[in-house]
Order: C-alpha cells, then structure tokens, then sequence
C-alpha cells in the first residue's frame, strides 16, 4: 500500500523508540479507521483530531500517551486569493477549529 510502511517510530524528548507492526486491516486513508477503532476492531495510531469526540466520550481509550509520532503539517492550498469562495473559507475555517481543538484537548508533552 502505498505510503504505508509496518513501522513506528515513537519520540519522547530525545528518545527514540521504533517498533515493527502487523495489521489485520490496512486502509488507503484513515477514513474509516476510527469507527473500527471505535467498534473494537483494535488499536490505531490515528491523528488526535480524528478520536478527540470518542475519547472525550469515553468510547475509545488512548494507550501511549507518553510517547509522540512525529506530526504532519495540514495544508489548504489555493489557487489564488481571490477565488477563495465563502463555502470554501468557512470548511477551511472548520477544519482549523477541529485542528485547534484537538491541539488544546491533547497538547503535546515533549518530555
């Protein structure tokens, strides 16, 4: 699969800690993988953002909340300023609100 690699590479402050993984499921995106994660289908290494509403509800838990992956920016890309259409800057907006509240719901602790 394409982007998909079996290993991990978890960070606290300095420290490394890689891991090798075996799937049962495998996914082209995430879409979707928190709902199996949410049904019992596992556990996942899925961004804050995607498990923030379950977990504040109790459905899932997070396991390793000591140890960090490394983060991946989130781009809007435009092809100009001026075709930038009211629906497109309030779904852009949204997301941003979802980034911000997962960032202020599980903040980062490089320790």
């Amino acid at each position: 699969m394409l982007g998909w690699s079996p290993h991990l590479d978890f960070f606290k402050g300095r420290e490394r800690c890689a891991i090798t993984v075996s799937s049962y499921l495998t996914a082209r995106d995430s879409i979707g993988l928190h709902e199996s994660v949410i049904g019992g289908a596992g556990i996942s290494c899925l961004y804050s953002v995607a498990l923030m509403r379950p977990i504040s509800q109790g459905l899932v838990k997070p396991l390793v909340t000591d140890w960090r992956v490394p983060g991946r920016p989130v781009y809007a890309v435009f092809p100009n300023a001026r075709g930038i259409t009211p629906k497109t800057r309030a779904l852009v907006d949204l997301f941003s609100s979802f980034i911000a509240e997962a960032a202020n719901h599980f903040p980062r602790r490089d320790t």
